[in-house]
């Protein structure tokens, strides 16, 4: 197969790795640092341009097919527990009651302290609730789903 064809038909991986990555991460709310997976997808790209520009492929070719394995792997295994949704589940469950009322906010997260995950950004999600006429506040980790209560609005200024 001639280069040129092939660098074509490759280019479709990379494409489409972007693609599912910053859709999936929308989903999550943007919990995921994407970073380090756009470098390596640049990487496959940079790789397809010396596959159509070069005559020796074969160790391009392999590069390019393990590079193409590791991204969605890291993608997949570093996926955060939860998804904001899944959050208010999370947060209903720890509440125990059937009168629960999500009241809608401006932000649905909050930073937290650095943690040290090269993929999960350092930000909780952030639920306000309302049960039976108290309303109470808290946050839900995304990155492994532990739920925890605030003692007040996290942003109590912004009113």
């Amino acid at each position: 197969m001639e280069n040129k064809k092939l660098a074509r038909i490759l280019t479709i991986v990379p494409t489409t790795e972007f693609i599912v990555i910053h859709i999936v991460n929308k989903l999550f709310s943007g919990a995921m640092k994407t970073f380090l997976l756009d470098i390596g997808i640049i990487l496959l790209l940079t790789l397809i341009i010396f596959i159509k520009e070069s005559g020796k492929i074969k160790g391009k070719l392999i590069v390019f097919t393990v590079l193409s394995i590791i991204i969605p792997v890291l993608f997949i295994f570093n996926l955060p527990a939860t998804t904001y949704e899944g959050g208010k589940a999370i947060v209903r469950n720890e509440i125990n009651s059937n009168n629960v009322t999500f009241i809608p906010k401006k932000y649905i997260s909050i930073p937290i302290t650095p943690r040290n995950s090269l993929f999960i950004n350092d930000y909780y999600y952030y639920y306000a609730v309302e049960v039976s006429g108290e309303k109470l506040f808290y946050i839900v980790d995304p990155a492994d789903g532990s739920v925890y209560q605030l003692e007040q609005d996290y942003f109590w200024w912004d009113h």
